[in-house]
């Protein structure tokens, strides 16, 4: 931008050998400066326009990428999502369990430490005790000792006889076939249980599924009807400024068909007035010589008269245009600020729109004034030669005038030009829109058509699981039916066995006093201990 360097042309009569390009970077003499002299600011419009023709063709194309990419993005992150939280959630039920079952083998290994301390505590006792009294004690203490020590073994073996017979009955009560009936009732029923609230819990998670696709599609159709009503109040206030610019043209053109009427008047007076002045000089050329002097100085009163009456109107005539500019002024200025607050993307557009009319003004009192000075050098040129080149100026000024109106005319030429080119510009670009607008409406259709398929596969596999299931559920009615068929014939076999065993265990009653061999440890802990004899009593 402004690093350029610009060539002289080759049509200057500038001889002095340019300076060849030094490094940006060079310090220059001034503190802060630098040797390249870079161009002056807004000097690079012509490429700043094309840059922005080509983003503005570009950008249709880049913003329906953009727009595909967002869409497959957010699809993939819905899907990942979901089978993200199906992990997550599994994964938390498989730590819990993990949790659970750790610390239940954690509690079992505690209690058996503690059972195994327990019991190393009793055999040490035991063994001091037995090696203290047989230090101690004399001969008959030791075979007390040892009487003792036997009948302890004989009643430990008849309790371990008596244990491993109340196991072995219990072992044939849980046997027992109305045992296992309720147990496998139970599972049964807790599996059944199971299987319904997954069953419940897949179709509220579809019924949610459905709630948020029907939520979502509420609210891309919202976003539809509304950027149909922004398209439309933004067609509204195009519709709204082009009719008041097209108001302003008017204006400028009725302005300029007065000041042509204005003009084609004033023509025709200036005609008549000459003819008139020509018959009045051919009068006084017929006229005597005496007559001439007063015909000239009524002339010359005429002429002076006629010179004021211009000059009025050419002030007037400024007045009457320096009002029109001022009013075109203004009506352009509160144009421009309504489009600065609206409109941001016409803007430059508008800017070069109202750049050409001042332009174009500025060119016409150009021409304006310019035709004020050759207007005045011919008034003074008619005012000397009066009577030598009155047709020499007739001639010059109808030529003005005539080449005054042609220039008016090209003028105006060029204005309908442009004013044709404008409208050719916006009706490409109305259609352009219109394309983007059907563009986006087909991608619209195509997504909800997408939707529609996807949900209808959704429904069809769900439908799918649905009949698997059933059909596996049907499965498993038919084995257990089987199971307890063949279950029902060894039972019958078997029946009497257990029962007979059943009705021992109920006879001895052993289920009721039936211990824990850790509960009879503890339980003969928690008892007084026996006193040894006292030695002093022995002696």
């Amino acid at each position: 931008m402004f690093g350029y360097y610009e060539k002289p042309r080759n049509n200057t009569k500038c001889h002095a050998k340019h300076e060849k390009l030094k490094e940006i970077n060079l310090p220059g003499v001034a503190v802060g400066s630098f040797m390249h002299v870079g161009k002056e600011p807004n000097t690079n419009k012509h490429i700043r326009d094309r840059d922005a023709r080509m983003k503005k063709s570009d950008g249709l194309d880049s913003r329906l990428a953009e727009e595909k990419r967002k869409l497959l993005m957010e699809i993939v992150v819905s899907e990942s999502e979901k089978t993200g939280n199906n992990i997550i959630f599994r994964r938390k039920v498989n730590d819990k369990v993990d949790q659970k079952l750790k610390q239940y083998e954690k509690t079992i290994a505690e209690r058996r430490a503690r059972l195994s301390e327990l019991l190393e505590k009793d055999e040490k006792q035991f063994y001091y005790e037995t090696v203290d009294k047989a230090q101690k004690s004399d001969q008959s203490n030791f075979e007390e000792m040892a009487k003792r020590a036997k009948e302890i073994r004989a009643n430990r073996e008849a309790e371990r006889l008596k244990l491993a017979e109340e196991k072995r009955l219990q072992q044939y009560a849980q046997r027992s076939e109305d045992l296992r009936l309720l147990t496998t009732k139970k599972l049964l029923y807790d599996t059944k249980e199971a299987n319904l609230i997954q069953m419940k819990e897949n179709q509220m998670k579809k019924e949610r599924e459905k709630e948020t696709e029907h939520m979502w599609h509420q609210i891309t159709m919202k976003e539809i009807q509304e950027k149909a009503l922004r398209e439309e109040q933004d067609l509204l206030l195009d519709k709204q400024k082009k009719g008041g610019i097209t108001e302003v043209w008017e204006k400028q053109i009725q302005g300029k068909h007065l000041v042509e009427a204005e003009r084609e008047r004033l023509k025709i007076e200036d005609r008549m007035e000459l003819d008139r002045l020509h018959e009045e000089i051919n009068k006084c050329e017929l006229a005597d010589q005496v007559n001439y002097k007063e015909i000239q100085r009524k002339y010359a009163e005429e002429l002076t008269n006629q010179i004021k009456k211009n000059q009025e109107f050419i002030a007037y005539k400024k007045h009457l245009e320096n009002t029109f500019e001022e009013e075109i002024a203004e009506l352009v200025r509160k144009e421009i600020e309504a489009e600065k607050r609206t409109v941001s993307d016409n803007r430059n557009l508008l800017q070069r729109e109202t750049k050409m009319y001042r332009q174009h003004l500025a060119d016409l009192q150009k021409q304006r004034k310019e035709d004020e000075i050759r207007l005045d050098e011919l008034l003074e040129i008619h005012q000397k030669e009066v009577t030598k080149q009155k047709d020499e100026a007739y001639c010059k000024e109808w030529n003005k005038k005539e080449k005054l109106n042609r220039d008016v005319i090209k003028g105006r030429h060029e204005q309908m030009e442009l004013k044709k080119e404008r409208q050719r510009h916006e009706e490409k670009m109305k259609q352009m829109e219109k394309e983007m607008n059907s563009k986006i409406y087909e991608m619209n259709n195509c997504l909800e058509r997408e939707m529609e398929r996807k949900n209808l596969e959704m429904q069809k596999q769900y439908q799918d699981e649905l009949s698997q299931q059933i059909h596996y559920n049907d499965i498993l009615k038919q084995r257990e039916v089987e199971h307890l068929e063949e279950q029902c014939k060894r039972s019958l076999i078997e029946e009497e066995y257990y029962q007979r065993k059943i009705k021992d265990v109920a006879n001895f009653g052993l289920l009721g006093r039936q211990k824990h061999q850790f509960q009879i440890v503890l339980e003969k802990n928690n008892k007084i201990p026996q006193c040894c004899p006292c030695p002093e009593q022995n002696k």
